[in-house]
């Protein structure tokens, strides 16, 4: 028990975990920086991914939306589908954080995950993203997903009941794991 809390700890101080949900205000969550985005998507994305670089987990990606449907399950909400174009949404932000050296909802040019999805002609009601990135030794699918829990504004993106499908993209590189969850209706 003592190493699980010991482990959540380190998780909890060594991974920067932001949120973004479309419809909802910038937030301070104490330690935790969450950010809000009421962007509607409507600029330009910047670009669309030639390769992955780093190593793709679609294992783990599986085990986060298992994690996730778990969790909502419980609270008698309908489960996420996988979907193969958020996936791909998901796996560029992840590539385009390692390969440009940032981690944030938006790029340095400005753009955002609703950007992407609009260059990709993927429409939405609803759209949300949360971000994680850690050490791979400790950024596994269940601390990942128990940090999420453990944070208002991440908890709120998985138990969004108007999200129905969901693309989790999971890239090791150079010893840190970097995951992108894009939910929408």
């Amino acid at each position: 028990m003592r190493k699980l809390i010991a482990k959540t700890s380190l998780l909890a101080a060594s991974i920067l975990l932001l949120t973004t949900l479309l419809f909802t205000p910038v937030v301070n969550a104490g330690d935790l920086k969450v950010l809000g985005n009421s962007s509607n998507g409507s600029e330009a994305a910047s670009g669309q991914a030639n390769e992955i670089v780093g190593t793709v987990k679609p294992d783990i990606e599986t085990q986060i939306i298992d994690l996730m449907n778990q969790q909502r399950a419980t609270a008698g909400i309908k489960a996420l589908a996988a979907n193969g174009k958020l996936t791909e949404v998901a796996r560029f932000r992840s590539s385009d954080m390692i390969t440009r050296g940032y981690f944030g909802h938006y790029t340095p040019e400005g753009t955002n995950v609703f950007n992407l999805m609009k260059t990709m002609d993927i429409e939405y009601r609803a759209a949300g993203e949360n971000l994680a990135q850690g050490a791979i030794s400790i950024a596994g699918a269940g601390e990942v997903m128990n940090a999420w829990m453990n944070s208002p504004s991440h908890a709120a993106n998985i138990m969004q009941d108007k999200f129905g499908k969901a693309g989790v993209g999971v890239i090791d590189n150079g010893g840190v794991r970097t995951i992108a969850v894009v939910f929408s209706n």
